[in-house]
Formats: C-alpha cells, sequence, structure tokens
C-alpha cells in the first residue's frame, strides 16, 4: 500500500491585507517555492502532496522560521 502525505497551507487573506504588513502574493509564491523545491507539488485541490514525509517536514522547517 502507498502511503501519500498531504498537507495544506491556508493564509488569513483578510488579515493579511487589512494589516498591510506582507505581500500575499509574495508569501503564497514563497511557499509554493519552498515545497516545489524539495519536490512536492500541489494537486488539484491545491494541497502539496508527497509519498516521502520528509520532504514535507524539510519544507515545513523552512517555513517555521518565517515571521509570519
Amino acid at each position: 500500500m502507498d502511503v501519500i502525505f498531504k498537507v495544506l497551507i491556508e493564509f488569513d487573506e483578510n488579515k493579511v491585507l487589512r494589516e498591510k504588513k506582507y505581500d500575499l502574493n509574495k508569501m503564497k509564491k514563497y511557499v509554493d517555492h519552498i515545497f516545489r523545491n524539495r519536490g512536492v507539488e500541489p494537486d488539484e485541490n491545491g494541497m502539496y502532496v508527497s509519498e516521502n514525509w520528509t520532504k514535507i517536514a524539510a519544507a515545513n522547517s523552512i517555513l517555521e522560521e518565517t515571521d509570519w
């Protein structure tokens, strides 16, 4: 049996736009870059999918270092 790991990144878009501290499009592009650079592609529902949990964990650890 193949195991598939999925992660969904959701932004509080209203908060980001309201506070105007960060650029929402840049945030989304950065997240996409981090996952894709580690070989984790989004599926048709926008969830990042991999058979290898360490790839998702590596991307997540980088995102944990952001100040947003």
